[in-house]
């Protein structure tokens, strides 16, 4: 029974993990080592051979490193706080586009308030509804993840292939 539970909690995270989103940044971030590490390696003109595809391969990986960590560090909440002033103001901003789009020219400021409120109420509704449906259907850090994974593996592999070739 107990590894019943274990697969069924492996199958929704993997379900949970991919999306277009995140199938789209795994395998944008792949290529994009794969270019950076050969761009390096081709157009970097060093005499030493081994040097300029070790140098390579640390400036692909490393950057598709730092790149992931960063990911999940902000998925984690790294920054919540800084994120938070910029996203009350784009809210703001929003709900006071909509209301003035309902204001007339001979309206008092009262009338303006209430529908103000009104609006910020719908909004406020409709970010709820947002958040509710996407704590339903969780996404998780699998393809960060995986991209880390394979950055250390390709630096430690390309890095040893290459020293001892």
């Amino acid at each position: 029974m107990n590894k019943n539970i274990n697969i069924s909690k492996a199958k929704t995270y993997w379900k949970n993990s991919w999306n277009k989103a995140t199938i789209i940044y795994f395998f944008t971030s792949l290529i994009a080592m794969l270019i950076i590490i050969l761009l390096t390696g081709f157009f970097k003109k060093n005499i030493n051979y081994t040097a300029r595809w070790s140098n390579a391969i640390t400036v692909g990986t490393v950057i598709i490193l730092t790149i992931s960590l960063f990911v999940v560090m902000i998925r984690k909440g790294l920054g919540r706080g800084l994120f938070k002033t910029f996203t009350s103001f784009y809210h703001n901003v929003k709900i006071s586009s909509r209301a003035k789009k309902q204001y007339s020219n001979y309206m008092l400021q009262h009338e303006k308030d209430k529908i103000l409120t009104r609006e910020r109420q719908k909004y406020n509704d409709e970010l709820n509804k947002k958040t509710l449906k996407r704590n339903l259907e969780p996404i998780t850090n699998l393809s960060s993840y995986l991209l880390i994974s394979i950055s250390i593996l390709t630096l430690t592999v390309g890095l040893l292939i290459v020293h001892y070739a």
